[in-house]
């Protein structure tokens, strides 16, 4: 009981200001929806297509809570481990707010699909020829898509590293997203590199390179 106290207070862990309001809000907004279908009978949640959504979103509410009670937890015990402050991210917390957002847009879908009964097989030979279209159309977001989120796991690329691209200007990663990766040159600008593009260009990461000692003979004459 502590811990869960722990949890939604949030006493004791490592999140940011902004994740805490966001996640005590969400259990507000969740709260005010089952208050509504707790009441009996009230006249305008009477429409079946009312009923519907208000179940659809209490459901996907509960699905993003529970997933970002989960994150909460792990971030913060990766964020205490690694002795990163509350306010600063790595690619680790990137990429957890990527699977809670992921788990999220699941959870709609699966949820969509049960409220409302539609038959997921037949839903997909009615779409099958557009979704074909569609995944051509979008080939490019889909590769960096998944390049994106490969890479916000990985210790190759990480926040606050200094790199170069091909022949692109040198810079520091400023964060990492499904479609590209920000740096921040020398000069002040920002570069906003499509994931795929990192992933098959040459990528110099000097922060990964260790010093190295030359040894230079001379003879004083």
């Amino acid at each position: 009981m502590k811990k869960l106290f722990n949890l939604i207070t949030m006493r004791n862990l490592a999140v940011s200001r902004q994740r805490k309001r966001v996640f005590l809000s969400t259990l507000v907004v969740l709260a005010l929806f089952l208050v509504l279908q707790l009441l009996p009978d009230p006249p305008a949640l009477t429409a079946p297509i009312v009923t519907k959504t208000l179940s659809v979103s209490i459901l996907v509410l509960v699905a993003n809570i529970f997933a970002n009670a989960i994150r909460l937890l792990v971030v913060s015990r990766h964020r205490n481990k690694r002795g990163i402050a509350n306010d600063d991210k790595d690619n680790f917390t990137v990429g957890m707010n990527a699977l809670v957002n992921a788990a999220t847009v699941i959870a709609l879908i699966v949820v969509v699909f049960w409220v409302f009964d539609i038959e997921f097989r037949s839903f997909l030979n009615s779409i099958a020829i557009f979704a074909v279209a569609l995944t051509l159309i979008f080939q490019e977001y889909i590769k960096n898509f998944l390049f994106g989120f490969s890479m916000m796991f990985s210790t190759d690329y990480e926040i606050g590293d200094y790199i170069q691209v091909g022949e692109m200007q040198k810079g520091v990663i400023v964060t990492l997203t499904f479609s590209s990766v920000h740096i921040k040159t020398e000069t002040g600008d920002l570069l906003f590199v499509p994931n795929s593009v990192v992933r098959t260009h040459q990528v110099t990461n000097f922060s990964k390179l260790k010093p190295k000692r030359m040894t230079i003979e001379f003879s004083i004459l």
